[in-house]
């Protein structure tokens, strides 16, 4: 099962975006029930499919957006997975 607060966040800023679920996916050229599922938390997208979606929602620093509001205002503790994953996309939006 994937970070819920993650998932939670990507809908939110989609949503924001004014974007909807079926203009993501004929975007990214991925079935809606896929798509759905990483907004759920079933699963979550590959890093290069998060950062397009990062990219596509002008989410500019993806560090600060994923780790406020929820992930340390409530203590909630990462774990190393997820610190590895947030780690890998910082040096990768850097390149």
């Amino acid at each position: 099962m994937a970070n819920e607060i993650i998932c939670r966040k990507l809908q939110d800023a989609r949503k924001a975006a004014g974007l909807s679920q079926k203009d993501v996916c004929e975007w990214l050229g991925v079935r809606q029930s896929t798509f759905s599922s990483w907004e759920t938390g079933k699963s979550e997208p590959p890093i290069n499919v998060f950062l397009q979606l990062c990219m596509k929602y002008e989410i500019d620093n993806i560090t600060d957006y994923f780790m406020s509001d929820g992930i340390y205002s409530k203590r909630r503790v990462l774990d190393s997975r997820m610190l590895n994953k947030l780690a890998n996309l910082l040096c990768s939006s850097k390149q």
